[in-house]
């Protein structure tokens, strides 16, 4: 019976045509997701924030997880192929180690996908000439310190200033 419990606790990955994934009603209700025809005209359904909140971690996060890569490789049209062998390898990462590591190019997808469906920026039009330093390998305080001011030069280094 226990087991059952926790099985139900488990949400399934959106399947959206549109790559949506699962949102929640909560903080902003009604944000980009939902049953508006010019959203979704599949009528993808956010989910309420108690059926979410019940969901364990680890599922939360393959779930999550999943549905960032489906939504990487539609986006920047990866073969099917190759992203379920990526879904597949962060499923892995995540079973064994409880985590897993984006590849600098997804992590410059999602910043661009949250900038681009941040609701309340007048800028957002921008989203696709962000760019990502990428200084995860910066371990120590000048390390750091160095990727700092890399990203000062570059960001007030030229002629114009890019959006970093």
């Amino acid at each position: 019976m226990a087991d059952e419990d926790e099985c139900s606790n488990v949400l399934p990955v959106s399947r959206c045509p549109f790559g949506h994934g699962t949102a929640t009603v909560d903080p902003y209700p009604g944000y980009v997701h939902g049953k508006h025809p010019a959203v979704c005209p599949r009528g993808c359904v956010p989910l309420k924030a108690d059926v979410s909140k019940a969901e364990a971690p680890k599922d939360k996060l393959k779930r999550e997880a999943t549905e960032f890569i489906e939504l990487y490789g539609k986006e920047n049209k990866v073969s099917e192929e190759d992203t379920m062998r990526r879904v597949a390898e962060v499923l892995e990462s995540i079973e064994s180690t409880g985590t897993y590591t984006h590849t600098i190019d997804e992590i410059r997808h999602g910043a661009r996908v949250s900038w681009r469906n941040a609701p309340k920026c007048i800028n957002r039009k921008f989203y696709n000439t962000l760019d990502v330093i990428d200084a995860r390998e910066a371990t120590t305080n000048e390390q750091m310190f160095e990727a700092i001011k890399t990203h000062l030069k570059r960001g007030i280094g030229a002629d114009h200033i890019p959006v970093l």
